[in-house]
């Protein structure tokens, strides 16, 4: 006899549904119910998925009210909480269902392990740190895109019997598209440049395109920079680069959807009319309803050239985009970081990723890639992807 099965699927991030889109479109996961919070909402419908709830709160309350019926499994993303809340929605599941129903988060990011399952709190400087005495909020089971992730963890203190490396969902996901996307790449970056978002750039077949993926550092408040500082330091540099070489060069400054607003104001302090460099700053997800300006990630990563720049701190969309194997160039810039952090330094070691952290470096790296390309590897890991999909739904139903 066949058991009943009836999967909720919870998602408060882009990064979470590009992990679980798969799974909630997949009938082995039986009667599947869709929760989205946030820029989760803009990502399911992006993957013709129609959110059977939209949680407009993150509150007890709330998850009170969507537990009805005979859920089976909850499957969840995870998220950095850097709200005023203490917990994330996805912790306020785990947490109301422990010992009565199976609870599966799937980790979208290589980084920030332990604040995605910790609470956090709001120093008075608005910084986001993780509470005194905190206890770890777990699911029953955590799914991680590797290995060394795995390892990683438990170094940190989470309990092995928690952790099983499945790979990446996603990454699965993007491999299956990425050639079909790089078809018609041209295409596809032709359409991006002519929205009426980017009107200012040049209208040049031969100007680089760099992606600059803005984001706060709220939740490493001693990191050693801000949003503002690196996205500052980073276009002064870029101008530079590209008065020098005699490039002309387009940047779209790409925000994060949860946190727009900060990112404005970063933009308008730091940016000034070029006649080398033409900066936007525009995210699609947060103006979903702005069809003329709406485009997908993938679609993006595709419209880079091997000759352009995926640039940023330690953003997802880079770790997405080296685990699935896209072909532009790879750049991260962490000034004087502060040692203790490590993020993303395994595509670093791994000559996956560049890294300047200085702007002598960053000023090196940009002339050679906008000039010469840097030589970089592909991920070997790439393969491990496939057949991720399979391994999480073993997992929600073993």
């Amino acid at each position: 006899m066949k058991t009943y099965r009836r999967t909720l699927i919870v998602a408060s991030m882009n990064g979470s549904v590009n992990e679980l889109q798969m799974a909630a479109k997949d009938p082995r996961l039986g009667d599947r119910k869709v929760l989205s919070h946030g820029a989760a909402t803009t990502s399911f419908r992006y993957y013709g998925i129609e959110p059977d709830s939209i949680v407009e709160r993150n509150s007890a309350q709330t998850v009170r009210q969507e537990l009805g019926g005979r859920t089976s499994a909850i499957l969840t993303g995870t998220q950095v909480q850097d709200k005023q809340n203490l917990w994330t929605i996805e912790q306020r599941f785990w947490r109301a269902v422990e010992g009565r129903i199976r609870t599966i988060a799937v980790l979208d990011a290589m980084d920030n392990l332990k604040e995605r399952f910790a609470m956090m709190t709001a120093r008075p400087d608005g910084k986001i740190i993780i509470a005194r005495n905190f206890e770890l909020i777990l699911p029953t089971a955590i799914a991680v895109p590797s290995e060394e992730i795995k390892q990683r963890m438990v170094e940190l203190g989470f309990p092995t019997d928690r952790l099983y490396a499945i790979g990446s969902p996603g990454a699965e996901y993007q491999i299956q598209r990425r050639d079909e996307f790089l078809a018609c790449s041209a295409e596809t970056r032709r359409k991006i440049l002519a929205m009426p978002a980017y009107s200012s750039f040049f209208q040049d077949e031969n100007a680089k395109l760099v992606v600059w993926l803005s984001d706060s550092m709220n939740v490493c408040p001693d990191i050693g920079f801000d949003e503002k500082s690196v996205m500052q330091e980073f276009l002064g540099v870029l101008d530079n680069v590209a008065k020098s070489t005699g490039l002309k060069i387009n940047v779209i400054v790409r925000p994060h959807p949860f946190r727009k607003d900060d990112a404005q104001k970063a933009f308008d302090s730091c940016t000034s009319e070029s006649g080398t460099v033409r900066a936007v700053l525009h995210n699609p997800i947060s103006n979903s309803d702005d069809k003329k300006n709406f485009y997908t990630m993938e679609e993006l990563f595709a419209a880079l050239r091997t000759d352009d720049i995926l640039a940023g701190t330690f953003n997802l969309p880079i770790e997405e985009a080296s685990r699935s194997g896209w072909p532009m160039q790879k750049l991260s810039f962490v000034p004087e970081i502060a040692e203790k952090y490590k993020f993303q330094q395994e595509l670093v070691d791994r000559g996956i990723v560049s890294r300047a952290i200085n702007m002598d470096m960053l000023a090196q790296l940009l002339n050679s890639a906008l000039t010469k390309g840097l030589e970089q590897q592909t991920d070997p890991r790439v393969e491990m992807h496939k057949g991720a999909l399979d391994r999480l739904v073993e997992l929600c139903y073993p």
